[in-house]
């Protein structure tokens, strides 16, 4: 029984995640941005990754707003399911996720320095280093121009989505 009761704490070493990261949301960086991670207790080695894309923001807003607000209805889930959620957050400046330009910014896989969906691709790097037997394929789910990311992404990058689901994609 003292084996089981360490196996939390082993699977967490062995993919390399903090004790402070698991079941709260903790922001994180790449070279090309900001994303946002909730990390569930019941994570183990075979947890599946879902990717969640914001809808556009009001200028008053922020990308980093937008994305962490995601959270709130997908922390319980992500628990009981025992998968890991992240959501980038397309930001204005490298992704004009609000503004007008850059060929319509990260809805249409567009970036200023890097496509929308490079910056993707970065994110899920960390997890393909954390976890030799993660595969790199996610679930995704897109809420608005998220769901404008997502629709795109699936047809440009069809063998990394698991499942996908599109919210309200007009705009």
């Amino acid at each position: 029984t003292h084996l089981l009761a360490l196996l939390p704490a082993l699977l967490l070493t062995t993919i390399a995640i903090g004790q402070d990261e698991v079941g709260s949301v903790v922001r994180k960086q790449v070279a090309h941005g900001v994303f946002f991670q909730f990390m569930p207790r019941s994570v183990n080695r075979s947890s599946k990754l879902l990717v969640i894309c914001h809808g556009s923001f009001p200028s008053s807003g922020s990308a980093a707003s937008a994305s962490s607000t995601c959270f709130i209805d997908w922390k319980r889930f992500a628990q009981s399911e025992r998968v890991i959620v992240v959501a980038p957050a397309f930001d204005n400046k490298n992704y004009a996720a609000s503004s007008a330009g850059a060929l319509g910014g990260y809805r249409s896989l567009v970036g200023r320095q890097v496509g929308a969906n490079e910056f993707l691709h970065e994110i899920i790097a960390v997890y393909e280093k954390l976890n030799p037997q993660f595969d790199g394929r996610f679930f995704l789910f897109g809420d608005g121009a998220g769901g404008q990311f997502a629709n795109r992404y699936i047809v440009r990058h069809p063998e990394r989505v698991i499942g996908a689901l599109i919210s309200s994609p007009a705009w």
